[in-house]
């Protein structure tokens, strides 16, 4: 049997920066199968992690109701645009506004800035980031339950195929006493010691 190497899962943030009560649901359960003292169980645990593809959606789903937190927030901040253009413009000899001796062609440069600020009177910023919060801690919470769910399945499936192998080495054992019980049946009839029934039935 190979013992897995894989790395334990990566641990994953459950709230938005400890900002606002935080739902426990979203709380990674830690690696609580190590309580059984099996690497082997330990490794394959692992291996959920890296190798389960609905895990690795959870996740992407996290991250993405982070950064629509993070967008929510940015709302708080002033906002600062700018823009800039230039043109080069060059008046026919033949236009009526054409001045001889006047600068010709000519260069226009222009740089804009606005600088605005949404205050937040009726709540809908602080609402679109409380809103954003949840999100992202349902998101936590549905991570966190997928991977103990995954996490216990594999641990029973584990446990079931342990208690198989032990099925099997106490059914192998049973068989070589059998054989044993057989070989020493044939000596004691050879011997004169046991009847023809006794071998038959050893050997059944």
């Amino acid at each position: 049997r190979r013992q897995a190497t894989a790395t334990p899962p990566a641990a994953y943030k459950e709230c938005d920066g400890g900002k606002g009560a935080c739902s426990s649901d979203g709380e990674p359960k830690g690696r609580w199968l190590m309580v059984y003292g099996d690497a082997a169980l330990d490794g394959l645990e692992a291996q959920v992690a890296d190798a389960n593809q609905s895990l690795k959606a959870a996740f992407a789903r996290l991250q993405q109701a982070h950064a629509q937190t993070d967008i929510a927030r940015a709302a708080y901040l002033p906002s600062l645009d700018a823009d800039a253009s230039a043109t080069r413009t060059k008046a026919s000899a033949n236009s009526p506004n054409f001045f001889p001796g006047a600068r010709n062609p000519v260069n226009d440069f222009s740089v804009g800035l606005a600088l605005s600020y949404e205050i937040d009177l009726f709540g809908r910023v602080r609402n679109t980031v409380a809103g954003a919060r949840a999100g992202a801690q349902a998101a936590a919470g549905d991570l966190a339950a997928l991977d103990l769910s995954l996490q216990a399945e594999r641990a029973a499936d584990y446990s079931m195929l342990r208690g198989l192998d032990t099925q099997q080495l106490l059914l192998e054992r049973t068989a070589a006493n059998f054989a044993k019980a057989l070989e020493l049946t044939e000596n004691l009839y050879r011997g004169g010691a046991a009847a023809v029934s006794d071998v038959q039935q050893a050997k059944a």
